[in-house]
């Protein structure tokens, strides 16, 4: 069950936004950050079931009045509107919290007792806190933490799983994702979505539109998929091209971003709701083959993996589709490597996979890098070339390949700074947008290709890994 939520200021668009969304399970009505007073005849007579809520400033809301005035103007709401539910802090402690049970009750509303924690570390209270607030056998408990790291959510997990009343657990922030999106799975009766993206009521809640496109919440039985990485797997295409895909091809599985830095215990996490199967960015692809039951040739190699297969016994495989995606990129273009001279610029995971595959195909590989050392280690395993960036001016090529961040966040920034460089080369940037370097590739005549094909190509391959589907690459390339 969803919960459509908003910060509207007004009862007009509060009003607005509750017709739009009237087939909701519920909605919930923010009485803290509305500017003008919300009577009776402003709502809808279709609306969804509400939630009343007038949340004070420590518990993340915006209501600066007096305590006392707060809790006069949610009891009084209750009484006029008669929602399906209102909720009330655990903080205002057991007097109140009995007496607005009882008056609640009296007029047929249930009571959410809630608590919001914003400080670190706060996932390690929950069996505390959740023991604490249901002694005051209010109807829902709902419990909103901070989460820093995706593995901080097992706490909320097994609490969730044990409660005997009805709970609501969120992870709080971008890291908080698995408990908003799987939330049955974490034991919640529901979860708050925000009518649009930019109406969110608290850090990491998604749109309703996003909860559709991600058909959320999955099935019982769904399989679990995820992109494992930082902060930048929030801005993936990954989440809305797979479920896009699982949709059309009725595919009983979802695909999730989780913002982790701790990956054993994060996977750990994953495996008790249902994973099977997980792409991996960086800073992670070389911590997660020393986790792996099984590692492919090209990944022990390389010593790092880009994709998890998850067996139904709870083995993982570790594979890595960089290589042979950025392959099938540039040779998608009508250009055999074999034979061609490359250079690839970085020293990291996906430099080493991108080179692998290149050697591996019959092609020159240089490697140049910042660090001479660095790319040194990265090519002498897999018979690569390597040399400091200063190199690039004098070391001829074919085909060059970006392989860093730069320009993923700065449109003027480039690793080639003299474009006649790239006239008539074949350049991939792995970058997933467009980059300086790819403009100036075109703009002297080269073949410009975007990070996005590869993204794909690998993309593919990881598909018939996870699901033995064959998919054309153009497939993925397409937003839904």
């Amino acid at each position: 069950m969803l919960c459509v939520t908003g910060a509207e200021k007004s009862a007009t668009s509060l009003c607005e936004r509750l017709r739009r969304h009237s087939t909701a399970a519920l909605q919930e009505v923010r009485l803290d950050l509305l500017d003008d007073e919300l009577r009776l005849e402003h709502l809808p007579k279709d609306a969804s079931p509400l939630i009343l809520t007038c949340r004070t400033v420590r518990e993340g809301g915006h209501y600066r009045g007096t305590e006392v005035d707060r809790i006069a103007a949610l009891a009084h709401a209750v009484e006029r509107v008669r929602p399906g539910w209102v909720d009330i802090e655990a903080c205002v402690g057991p007097r109140v919290i009995g007496d607005f049970l009882r008056r609640a009750h009296e007029v047929g509303t249930k009571v959410i007792l809630s608590h919001h924690v914003f400080d670190s570390g706060g996932s390690s209270r929950v069996g505390t806190l959740l023991a604490s607030m249901a002694q005051h056998k209010a109807d829902a408990i709902k419990l909103a933490i901070k989460i820093d790291d995706a593995a901080e959510l097992e706490p909320l997990l097994h609490a969730g799983t044990a409660a005997r009343a009805p709970v609501i657990l969120i992870g709080m922030g971008p890291a908080g994702l698995l408990s908003r999106a799987l939330y049955p799975r974490f034991g919640s009766a529901w979860t708050y979505v925000a009518s649009e993206t930019d109406n969110t009521t608290a850090p990491g809640q998604i749109s309703a539109a996003q909860a559709k496109a991600w058909r959320l919440p999955p099935a019982a039985d769904a399989e679990l998929y995820v992109l494992l990485g930082g902060q930048q797997v929030l801005g993936s295409p990954g989440p809305n091209v797979y479920n896009a895909l699982f949709n059309a091809r009725g595919i009983n599985a979802c695909y999730l971003p989780v913002v982790t830095s701790r990956p054993r215990a994060t996977l750990r996490l994953l495996g008790k709701l249902g994973l099977r199967g997980a792409s991996i960015t960086m800073p992670l692809k070389r911590q997660v083959i020393s986790m792996a039951d099984r590692v492919s040739t090209q990944a022990r190699t390389v010593g790092a993996a880009n994709t998890l297969v998850v067996e139904k016994s709870g083995h993982m495989h570790a594979l890595l589709t960089d290589g042979d995606g950025a392959v099938a990129a540039i040779e998608k273009e009508g250009v055999k490597v074999k034979g061609k001279r490359a250079i690839l610029l970085g020293a990291g995971a996906t430099t080493a996979a991108i080179a692998a595959s290149l050697v591996a195909r019959g092609a020159a590989v240089t490697i140049l890098a910042r660090d001479a050392m660095k790319a040194k280690t990265l090519g002498d395993p897999i018979g690569a070339s390597s040399g400091d960036l200063s190199e690039l001016r004098s070391t001829p090529f074919d085909i060059l390949i970006q392989t860093t961040p730069v320009g993923a966040n700065d449109p003027t920034a480039t690793l080639v700074p003299e474009p006649t460089l790239l006239a008539y080369k074949i350049v991939l940037d792995v970058v997933l947008g467009e980059t300086k370097l790819l403009a100036d590739t075109r703009a002297n005549g080269g073949v410009a290709i975007l990070g996005r094909a590869m993204w794909s190509q690998q993309g593919r391959l990881q598909l018939k890994a996870w699901l033995g589907i064959d998919i054309t690459a153009e497939l993925l390339e397409r937003d839904p």
